[in-house]
């Protein structure tokens, strides 16, 4: 048998792969890992699309759920408004800008008075705000309901205690005008007399109450009283950051100025998102 010295075995594997292996293998390793690279940006890539497409998807619903959403909402607020209307046998008359009114007839109306002595609904997204004039439930400077007024309230109160699944929180704030009460301090306590006087027609405090009645239950739903007095009048803007005395002055310029601002406001917080009729209805036993 045959031996040769390890240097002559050395050269001769040399000799069988040839000159320029090393480059050979270098190159193809560097090829493999360009491929390597390439399929990683192109996987980075498609996964990257597939969030931004997921993500769009996301929004998208999210938007078409909030249109939905707000078509409910106003359906809600038109119906409970057309049902005021039926309820206390009265037209639905369109002011514009989601403001509306349901004029309330004699005795309280007068043809001075007839702008005012109305229900107003005003819409702001998921608030719907129900503002009743002096003239509609009061005598001038005097907190005590009239007959008709306790009327509008009770009509009032029932159609809200059938929609209360859809409602939040009702807040009752009362309005003065800046001319000065001959019978009160001040015009805030005006005000808030007049705001409780409400609360308690609506939820029956002022008279035995009893299971299935009209009434609202301030403990089944968040009922909150406020006065605001003469600091908010009709037309100020809640969303302005400034208002001055002056402003608040150019408010009450006029008679028809001033019998506008003396109001009471019992505003309906939508729940949100918005039930549908289905679900409304489900859950009715």
């Amino acid at each position: 048998m045959t031996s040769y010295p390890e240097e002559q075995i050395s050269d001769a594997g040399h000799d069988f792969f040839g000159p320029g292996t090393d480059l050979a293998i270098s190159l193809v390793a560097v090829l493999i890992l360009v491929i390597a690279a390439q399929r990683k940006d192109h996987g980075d890539k498609v996964l990257a699309q597939t969030l931004k497409h997921e993500e769009q998807t996301q929004e998208q619903k999210a938007v078409d759920e909030k249109k939905v959403n707000m078509t409910l909402l106003v359906d809600q607020q038109h119906e409970l408004m057309s049902r005021l209307a039926t309820e206390l046998q009265s037209g639905l008359q369109d002011e514009g800008q989601e403001v509306y009114r349901i004029p309330i007839g004699p005795p309280a109306c007068t043809a001075a008075n007839d702008r005012v002595c109305a229900v107003t609904v005003r819409h702001q997204l998921a608030k719907q705000r129900i503002l009743l004039g002096e003239s509609v439930l009061f005598a001038e400077d005097r907190y005590e309901i009239n007959p008709q007024g306790r009327r509008v309230l009770e009509i009032i109160a029932h159609v809200l205690k059938e929609r209360l699944s859809s409602i939040q929180e009702i807040h009752i704030e009362g309005h003065a005008d800046t001319q000065r009460s001959n019978r009160f301090e001040s015009n805030l306590e005006l005000a808030g007399w007049r705001a409780m006087a409400v609360f308690k027609t609506l939820v029956g405090a002022d008279r035995h109450r009893s299971p299935g009645n009209d009434q609202l239950n301030p403990v089944d739903t968040i009922i909150s009283v406020a006065s605001l007095g003469e600091y908010v009048p009709l037309d100020r803007d809640y969303d302005a950051t400034e208002f001055s005395e002056e402003m608040l002055k150019q408010a009450n310029d006029t008679e028809d100025e001033l019998r506008r601002n003396r109001r009471v406001e019992v505003s309906l917080i939508y729940r949100w998102p918005v039930e549908s009729p289905s679900d409304r209805a489900s859950q009715r036993p």
